[in-house]
Parts: C-alpha cells; structure tokens; sequence
C-alpha cells in the first residue's frame, strides 16, 4: 500500500501523480524533494480565518493568542513506513518542496509550542530560530530537546526509522518558515488534502472546513483551477 491521493476536484490528475510518486520514492535524503512528502494540517497557531496565512499578533483591531507563533509552519514529512502526521481531523495542505525553508526538524512530535521555542522579536536572528532549540545530544526522556538542524535532515530521518519501541511511534516535525512560505504563494501549496478516516471514503472535515478554504484561498489568492486541487489522502505504509 502507498499514500492514495484521489483527486476529489480540480484538473489535478498530474499533481496527484506527482505527489505519490514522491512518497514511493521517498526516504532519508537531505534534499526535502527527494525525501518523501510534506504536510501541514490546519491546526490552532494558522490565521484566525485565513488558513492558509500565518497567525498574526492583530486581527480586526484584537490580540490573536497564536501570534506569537506567527514565525514558523509546523508540518510532517511522510514516506514508506513513516506516515503519522499531527492532525485534528480536518485536512490541511501538501507543501511544494521547492517553496520550503526548513529552520530545524524533530523526529517526534517537536512540541515547537513550548516558550522555550518562542522567538522575541519575532522571526529568524542569530540568537533564535523559530520553534527549534540548539542542536545537543539528545537527554533522557526528553525528545523534545532534540531538533536537528536544517542541513540534517537525513539523519532525523534515519532516527525516526530506527524507533523500535511502539510507544515511541510518533509523527515527526519540520519547522518551515512562515516568511518564506507566504512570500512563495500561492506556489507554497501544492494541494488542499482531507483525510480519508475509512474503506467509504469518508473524512472528517472535508466539507466543513476543507473546501471551503480551499475556494477562499483560490479566490483570494487568485489561484487559476488548474493551480490547486482538494485531494483525499489515505496514509498507508508500503507492503
């Protein structure tokens, strides 16, 4: 079995193609389009009611809690074998590896969330890098500690394989730039996904919250049909 991406609309049929190929292909490698494929699911630290952008410290004349995260995009590489992703159950994006800049990667959950991971101002400086700590060997029982840095990407890989213990089974995170990711759009997003949660197909999410950001986006960043498509995405390992 592989990742099953189905092409629910849009004339992506190509785009779908490309993305399981990159999966089937995909392993330890340092070069993140050779790597496998990189997801982002909507989560609490997005923009209040524009997904797809960064929190902001202000929105309609209010403080948004999340801004402080404002600086970085949480998001899990998959490829055979390693298919967990963080995710509450309604989608997200497929990123364009080409649009990507990595400021560090954890091979378990990062909890990049953590006020130690916090940047003040915000952003990338020669004292902080968004949601990463410097890199150290790993301490006892704290995983979190252990972000590796964005030239390493292989050898986090290699260390979330080498996970024998089933509770230690776990997504990874890469920490991309939220700078980067909205000076490439709408090129960043290669495609809107929602998770297939059974054999019928059916996904939580998929027409609360899915499509219609996708159809704000595509309005909004003015995106021609061809640029993006909503996906079904069926993780699986292969066998």
């Amino acid at each position: 079995m592989l990742i099953a991406m189905s092409l629910r609309t849009g004339p992506g049929a190509a785009i779908v193609a490309s993305i399981n190929e990159r999966f089937i292909n995909g392993g330890p490698n340092d070069d993140i389009a050779q790597a496998g494929v990189l997801m982002r699911a909507f989560d609490e630290i997005t923009h209040p009611e524009l997904p797809w952008l960064p929190c902001p410290m202000e929105w309609k004349g209010r403080p948004v809690a999340c801004g402080k995260y404002g600086d970085r995009f949480p998001s899990t590489l998959i490829f055979p074998g390693q298919t967990d992703i963080y995710s509450k159950g309604n989608g997200g994006f497929i990123i364009r590896p080409s649009t990507t800049e990595v400021f560090c990667s954890y091979d378990h959950d990062g909890l990049t969330m953590k006020p130690e991971k916090l940047c003040w101002p915000l952003g990338l400086s020669e004292d902080c890098t968004p949601g990463c700590m410097k890199w150290e060997p790993c301490p006892e029982g704290k995983f979190w500690r252990c972000s590796w840095p964005a030239d390493r990407l292989k050898q986090m890989m290699v260390s979330q394989e080498g996970r024998t213990d089933p509770r230690q089974k776990d997504h990874n995170e890469i920490v991309l730039s939220a700078e980067a990711w909205v000076r490439n759009l709408p090129g960043t997003i290669e495609a809107v996904f929602y998770m297939a949660i059974s054999d019928e197909g059916t996904g939580t999410g998929r027409g609360e919250y899915t499509e219609p950001s996708w159809r704000n986006m595509a309005s909004r960043e003015q995106l021609s049909p061809s640029c993006s498509s909503i996906l079904q995405a069926r993780l699986c390992s292969l066998a």
